[in-house]
């Protein structure tokens, strides 16, 4: 939501000095929370966390190679100069257009992909008759095997998910030590931190 008003403020507030100025500014704003997202993970999903990071990039990379697209001049015209100016041949220009249309179509084909597995998902749960009918064809055989392949992908998601967790834990702890702030469970945490270091040698 901060992310979309500040967007919204760009757009107004910086309209009379250009869109260079605009786009340039929208490269800031959308690395500092790219940044914010791969450190906090603010979803509960990871997949949702890693979908928002891939469109946080897919916004970068449109941006930027939309940067010289707009600040591209006609070497042609009589005000080009060389040592300031620069223009993009139509090679130059076809690069770029694949480089965007690239990175969109493929964040479009993974989120569509997602959005089948979350759909696919919620009919296992909800509608197994219908999920068998639609997605295994009526083979009841098949349906066995899926329960048990969504049950281990689960497992591992949940896995990983507290893997994440404990993560960002860590920072936060990090952080509060670096700080010098004062840690109520603090032996605790030692203790902790001790028995990760033994697991590890």
């Amino acid at each position: 939501m901060y992310r979309k008003i500040i967007c919204i403020f760009i757009a107004i507030l910086l309209k009379l000095k250009g869109i260079i100025l605009q786009a340039m500014v929208m490269l800031i704003v959308l690395l500092f929370f790219l940044q914010a997202n791969s450190g906090r993970r603010p979803f509960l999903n990871r997949a949702l966390n890693d979908i928002e990071n891939l469109s946080l990039i897919t916004q970068l990379i449109t941006i930027f190679c939309g940067i010289f697209f707009i600040s591209a001049r006609d070497p042609n015209s009589s005000d080009f100069d060389k040592n300031k100016d620069f223009s993009l041949d139509p090679v130059s220009q076809y690069i770029f257009f694949i480089v965007i249309a690239g990175c969109n179509l493929m964040f479009a084909v993974l989120w569509l992909l997602k959005l089948q597995d979350v759909i696919k998902d919620n009919l296992m749960s909800n509608f197994p008759k219908l999920y068998i009918t639609l997605c295994l064809w009526g083979r009841m055989g098949r349906w066995k095997h899926e329960v048990y392949n969504r049950a281990k992908d689960k497992k591992k998601e949940a896995i990983i998910q507290n893997i994440e967790n404990v993560t960002l834990f860590m920072n936060e702890m990090k952080e509060i030590y670096i700080k010098d702030i004062f840690y109520e469970d603090h032996k605790r945490f030692l203790k902790l931190l001790y028995h990760i270091a033994s697991e590890r040698t």
